[in-house]
């Protein structure tokens, strides 16, 4: 037996059944709260709209930079703290499961 899915599109505003052609996901933030809202294409226009001179002073959020160095420097503090406790450890490459066990363990 076959099974057929059918997905159907509801303006989140107006109620209405929207076609897949006509819908729009809008993703929008306020005070720290995610939001989406599934819109027609018109209502997604105008809600674009409503929002543009807030949008035009506004500041974007820049997403801060990978946590790169954030890891770098917690690798090399689990190093240096195997090393403290007498275990070899390479100053380069993977570091063991066992070893970041460990240390999580420690410092919990």
């Amino acid at each position: 037996m076959a099974t057929h899915v059918v997905s159907v599109f509801i303006d989140d505003f107006s109620g209405e059944e929207l076609q897949p052609h006509d819908h729009r996901q809008i993703r929008f933030g306020v005070e720290g709260a995610e939001y989406t809202l599934d819109l027609s294409l018109a209502h997604a226009d105008e809600f674009l709209t409503l929002l543009r001179p807030y949008t035009q002073a506004a500041e974007p959020v820049r997403k801060p930079p990978k946590q790169r160095q954030d890891r770098s420097a917690r690798l090399q503090q689990v190093r240096e703290w195997a090393k403290a406790q007498g275990t070899e450890i390479a100053a380069r490459g993977r570091i063991s499961g066992e070893v970041m066990a460990a240390y999580t363990a420690a410092h919990a």
